[in-house]
């Protein structure tokens, strides 16, 4: 190596270190003076929280792909936004135009710098100073959706972690996989198709109106739990489980068909049990 590019090699450790140097002083210094220089905020319980406002209309698509994370989407909010717990900047890729919601949380060694549609995109080397005792912390992303938002398409992918939903009744397409986690769906409603693969975990269905699931479990258990079960089309399998029918012991194999069925359940889980259970309402007051 020439002497000069040993020099440059020299200049550039120094600078580097430099830099590292002034950045934990001003992260000592802005926590003393309570000055934020971080997008995320901490709770009393020192999980980062940081939020990141839909300013949009007519978000149509939920695509989310999640290494190790739990998932919760919820509809009927005042106004739409992320809550994005325990992340960091440059660990993951959010995209949100005026149709689509895109979360890719899978990190590899081009994520110190990004070049987007925009240019180059470099959101500081103090994200990296962050304390290993904060990275150890559970990950989790809120989305909270208002009401009057057409989602036509949900997309999700989640390696580590669990999903839940609640109270979207509008017309979508849902597709689904889990690797390891519990997916659990509160008040869904939908006349469109609902595709879910889940290799290890429970699912539960709670008080959901759904046209047709299609659900395969690996190792697991599934509960549908409704108001009507006589309602609905059943297709369900369990080699190595048993099947639960308001109670009854129905085998590892159970098959109905309704005509008027306002559900077509088709569940298969290799390794587990299957449970088919009606929703009792309390009785009023008085």
């Amino acid at each position: 190596m020439k002497p000069t590019s040993i020099i440059f090699l020299i200049l550039s450790i120094i600078l580097i270190a430099c830099g590292f140097g002034l950045c934990f002083v001003a992260n000592n210094v802005s926590r003393a003076q309570g000055i934020p220089i971080y997008a995320q905020t901490f709770d009393e319980n020192n999980n980062s929280i940081e939020r990141i406002d839909l300013n949009v209309m007519g978000i149509t698509r939920i695509s989310l792909t999640i290494k190790d994370a739990d998932v919760f989407i919820i509809n009927k909010a005042e106004e739409s936004y992320i809550e994005l717990v325990n992340f960091y900047k440059n660990t993951y890729d959010l995209k949100t135009n005026s149709k689509t919601i895109q979360l890719d949380d899978t990190i590899n060694i081009l994520s110190l710098l990004k070049f987007t549609e925009n240019g180059f995109e470099f959101n500081g080397l103090r994200y990296y100073l962050i304390p290993d005792m904060y990275r150890e912390k559970k990950k989790v992303v809120n989305i909270y959706i208002k009401e009057d938002e057409e989602i036509k398409i949900f997309d999700i992918d989640i390696k580590d972690g669990n999903l839940f939903m609640k109270d979207f009744v509008k017309r979508a397409d849902y597709t689904v996989n889990v690797v390891k986690g519990d997916i659990y769906f509160d008040t869904i409603r939908t006349s469109s198709m609902f595709n879910l693969t889940l290799n290890e975990g429970k699912l539960t269905f709670q008080n959901c109106l759904i046209n047709v699931i299609n659900a395969d479990i690996n190792a697991g258990y599934c509960y549908f739990n409704t108001l009507s079960i006589d309602f609905v089309d059943y297709n369900l399998t369990t080699p190595l489980g048993r099947i639960y029918y308001a109670g009854e012991d129905k085998g590892g194999t159970f098959n109905q068909f309704m005509p008027m069925a306002s559900t077509k359940l088709n569940v298969n889980v290799n390794d587990g049990d299957i449970y088919i259970e009606k929703i009792v309402r309390p009785a009023p007051p008085g």
